[in-house]
């Protein structure tokens, strides 16, 4: 079997992702309460209990919310770095200690951790692979780096956040404040600092590829605004082989799993 993934939920309400391989399988964030994930996860045909260890990218009740009564109730590891954990409150819960920038194995799932930039303890992004196909989560940072692209470079699906729109975050109604907050360095990207992410991806390895757009605003975005910025700023500078798809708000994404023609070259 190849690597599946599932988005459960996306966007400041809560993040939650199923990743699956042949032998193993985890939950990427748990932003949600343990009822509302298990009610999704049984929309998609899984359960809870066949996850083997909770991945946390960060503290904030929108991707942890769930995660340590979730992991109480079912005996699941909870794995983060140890600043993200301490942020938590230290719960009594079975904690797998994975420092940034470190790497886990986890049956056939390659774990490995980097470092983002957003206002959070010490957060980090995710990068899972099996021997056939990588994934990626990014879904809360403010800003990119070329070491950052150089992290993403060889993946066949990239979850990435477009968090807002200039514009729209400018006339949402957000206090001054909140709106400094998301356009900050430590904040959310926008559509078009997105864009430019996906445009150097491109320009170290041009090759096919799966985006998933994620974490869109509901007041400073939306599905469409998101689609068009990021595929018009890619048309533009040529770039045709990137899959785009937005994610939805509060119920299950489509299953990804790896194109057939990449497979097919795998064999």
């Amino acid at each position: 079997m190849s690597l599946q993934v599932c988005s459960l939920s996306s966007g400041s309400s809560g993040n939650a992702f199923w990743v699956q391989s042949a032998r193993s399988a985890v939950l990427v964030d748990a932003g949600l309460s343990p009822r509302r994930l298990t009610m999704l996860l049984r929309q998609v045909h899984r359960a809870p209990e066949q996850a083997r260890a909770i991945l946390l990218s960060h503290e904030h009740a929108d991707h942890a919310r769930g995660a340590v009564l979730l992991a109480q109730r079912y005996g699941l590891p909870l794995v983060c770095n140890a600043a993200t954990f301490a942020a938590l409150g230290a719960p009594a819960v079975d904690w797998r200690e994975l420092p940034t920038g470190g790497v886990l194995a986890l049956d056939d799932l390659h774990i490995a951790t980097f470092p983002v930039a957003h206002d959070a303890a010490d957060p980090v992004g995710y990068r899972i692979s099996t021997a056939q196909q990588q994934v990626a989560f990014v879904t809360d940072l403010g800003d990119w780096t070329p070491e950052l692209a150089a992290e993403l470079a060889a993946v066949d699906l990239l979850v990435i956040e477009a968090n807002h729109d200039l514009e729209r975050l400018r006339r949402c109604g957000y206090p001054l404040p909140l709106q400094r907050r998301i356009a900050s360095p430590a904040g959310h990207l926008s559509n078009l600092q997105t864009a430019e992410l996906l445009i150097a991806l491109h320009a170290r390895s041009p090759r096919l590829r799966s985006v998933w757009l994620a974490h869109l605003s509901a007041r400073s975005n939306s599905p469409t605004l998101a689609l068009n910025a990021v595929q018009s700023a890619l048309a533009a500078a040529g770039v045709v082989q990137m899959q785009l798809a937005v994610l939805p708000r509060h119920d299950p994404s489509p299953w990804w799993r790896a194109p057939i023609e990449q497979l097919m070259l795998e064999l």
